[in-house]
């Protein structure tokens, strides 16, 4: 029995296409190897690579990407002029994996929208948030990611299987740097109280939880030091 042919991509089906990108799941991209290389870095340079080795590439070569066909359509739309998709309307696992796509292949105009998608779905999705941060080197919305999802906290399991073994390391340090200082805070707190009402002061008790905020935000580490 023979396999099935390939689907074409509707949207990108250039009969004078000189380059095939065909997903994961099988749907054939026929594009324009010059649209690749202006606009990614990582094509630019495959191409480079397989010019001087193969001389003048033939027209039906077909490229086999990891990235599903969903996802490619959103992409491969950054490397032609014409209005940009609109992210608003994408779901948060395609978006996450639109922003990978961007970052693996290099192409600057999906990655700077993407990272402001991404940044927006933070409240939502503070772990995979903080996961794309860390592999991507964007320290400030690592730190905002990381007080998020302590906020949340996830349980060790769920950290353990979603996290890169590195960033899971640093994490747990990170988290007991809080767990400490919270507890000394608490610490603070006790002694404070014992200390007034032994004096038959509780009535000039002041507002603790300003101080203990203070504390925690003295003591914490710096959540940059998940990048070390």
């Amino acid at each position: 029995m023979t396999a099935p042919p390939d689907l074409i991509s509707e949207r990108f089906c250039a009969s004078d296409s000189d380059v095939t990108v065909r997903s994961s799941d099988g749907v054939l991209f026929k594009v324009h190897r010059k649209n690749l290389e202006v606009h990614s870095d990582i094509f630019a340079a495959a191409d480079s690579i397989a010019t001087e080795s193969a001389g003048n590439a033939k027209a039906d070569e077909v490229v086999p990407l990891s990235e599903h066909s969903s996802v490619l359509e959103l992409l491969l739309q950054y490397m032609y002029r014409q209005p940009q998709p609109d992210l608003k309307a994408v779901e948060f696992e395609k978006l996450a994996d639109l922003a990978e796509a961007a970052e693996k292949y290099q192409v600057f105009a999906a990655i700077a929208i993407c990272n402001v998608f991404m940044r927006n779905e933070l409240e939502y999705h503070p772990l995979e948030v903080l996961v794309y941060a860390f592999k991507h080197d964007y320290s400030d919305l690592l730190d905002k990611a990381a007080v998020k999802v302590i906020a949340i906290a996830p349980p060790v399991h769920r950290l353990a299987s979603c996290l890169p073994s590195t960033l899971f390391v640093n994490w747990m340090i990170y988290f007991e740097h809080w767990t400490n200082a919270l507890n000394g805070a608490h610490k603070n707190r006790s002694s404070t109280y014992m200390h007034r009402r032994q004096s038959g002061n509780l009535c000039a008790f002041p507002p603790l939880w300003p101080t203990i905020c203070a504390s925690v935000a003295t003591r914490l580490v710096n959540p940059n030091h998940l990048l070390d």
